[in-house]
């Protein structure tokens, strides 16, 4: 009996060495997955992309297979990950994925490494291998963008993500000059000579794509955010002072275009025609041929007779 217990006492021995050993090994040189990232592409599709350990694990450590994992919930624990089964296995050289989901529910997503010695390390870290926001596929508003007159609020389900904070950085005088050229002041003389006396098309409330679709973070979150809140409810003052607090912190060029050209078409729509021009000349070789008609349209209108300027 009491050799049966010392044997055992020796295997169970074994066993934690040869685990604390793998252990250590492990994390040596852990095949770690990183930069986990998931965006909504389509209606039904989310993309996870995420990079392989550096220097990549070799010897018993090396990556054999991935596992992907969704879940409605944070995925932070261990012992979640071994409740749930893989949604796809993946070769060892994958770094990403398009997961197709029929619904619109928030999905949080992990990755694991599987090695070569059919050892999963399935270390969870959030923001490092498993995603700490959920995200949702895109889903479509339908905005009558043509009509002015009345635009329907879009209806948010719920809020995502947090927004990102506003640090008044810099004046909207700094970002922006607010002077002409000759050759536009000149163009503008002709149009007034030329033109006047024909009516004047005021253009119609013009919105990008990115504004028309839900599951927005980060900064298209907080872009769509001030329009729905000013811009739609057609508190254009309002509209810009949000819009210029916006951009006083770093933004990605895109985001940044799209503002500009939001404060333009509210100035527009105020009847300031002058600085709304300043902004749209800033972004036409970005917009083109979105920008181009804005650009004469403001030219034509600033040209006029006081008394023959319509009102938006």
């Amino acid at each position: 009996m009491k050799l049966s217990i010392r044997l055992a006492g020796i295997f169970y021995t074994c066993i934690l060495l040869l685990l604390s050993i793998r252990i250590a090994a492990a994390q040596e040189n852990p095949p770690l997955l990183k930069n986990i990232h998931t965006e909504a592409i389509s209606e039904t599709e989310i993309a996870i992309t995420w990079t392989m350990p550096s220097p990549l694990p070799s010897g018993n450590n090396a990556v054999k297979q991935i596992w992907l994992y969704r879940d409605t919930q944070p995925i932070a624990l261990r012992s979640r990950i071994e409740a749930l089964v893989p949604i796809a296995k993946l070769a060892a050289d994958t770094t990403s994925y398009t997961d197709v989901i029929s619904d619109y529910r928030e999905y949080y997503y992990a990755i694991t490494a599987v090695t070569a010695d059919d050892f999963q390390y399935n270390l969870i870290l959030p923001a490092i291998n498993a995603t700490a926001s959920g995200v949702r596929v895109l889903r479509r508003i339908a905005t009558d963008t043509t009509a002015p007159d009345k635009i329907e609020l879009p209806v948010i389900d719920g809020i995502r993500g947090t927004p990102l904070p506003y640090l008044d950085l810099l004046p909207a005088q700094e970002r922006m000059p607010s002077q002409f050229s000759n050759e536009i002041l000149a163009a503008a003389e002709s149009l007034s000579e030329t033109d006047y006396k024909k009516p004047k098309k005021i253009m119609k409330t013009y919105i990008f794509s990115e504004e028309q679709t839900e599951g927005a973070s980060g900064d298209d979150y907080l872009l769509r955010k001030i329009m729905e809140e000013t811009f739609l409810r057609g508190d254009y003052e309002a509209a810009v002072s949000k819009f210029t607090e916006f951009l006083n912190l770093n933004r990605s060029k895109n985001t940044t275009a799209r503002a500009c050209f939001y404060i333009a078409e509210s100035l527009y729509f105020m009847k300031d025609y002058r600085n709304a021009l300043t902004y749209f000349l800033q972004i036409e070789d970005i917009f083109p041929d979105i920008v181009s008609k804005w650009i004469y349209s403001s030219l034509s209108l600033y040209t006029l007779p006081p008394e023959q300027k319509e009102t938006p």
